[in-house]
């Protein structure tokens, strides 16, 4: 394997668009104090371009995931579309219309009650 110059490993990485070099720029000079040294702006430059850089790549991922995600749902739900009336729960609906009778019940029981010990 032939061994690569370093203008070679330079040119694989990925470039940031000028707007994005104006921000690294503007940063820089916000952040750096008047007396360093042109090697020392250039390294503070570097770190945020690999701030920048890092911050691209997470963010592409968590969308590739967010995507993943979502097209696996879409699939689940394509899926279930004929099959709706066997995933959702029917309501018992005598449990629901007992449960108003129930409580007029114990309404005039608690009524009479009172009035009884009184």
């Amino acid at each position: 394997m032939a061994k690569r110059s370093r203008v070679e490993k330079k040119s694989n990485k990925p470039k940031l668009s000028d707007e994005a070099q104006g921000k690294v720029q503007e940063i820089t000079n916000a952040v750096v104090p008047v007396g360093f040294s042109k090697q020392q702006r250039r390294e503070v430059q570097q770190a945020i371009e690999k701030g920048l850089d890092k911050i691209r790549t997470e963010t592409a991922s968590k969308n590739r995931d967010r995507d993943k995600k979502h097209k696996k749902l879409k699939k689940q739900l394509a899926n279930n579309d004929g099959n709706t009336a066997t995933t959702e729960v029917p309501l018992n609906k005598t449990s629901i219309s007992i449960l108003p009778w129930l409580l007029l019940a114990a309404t005039w029981l608690g009524i009479a009650a009172y009035l009884f010990l009184t």
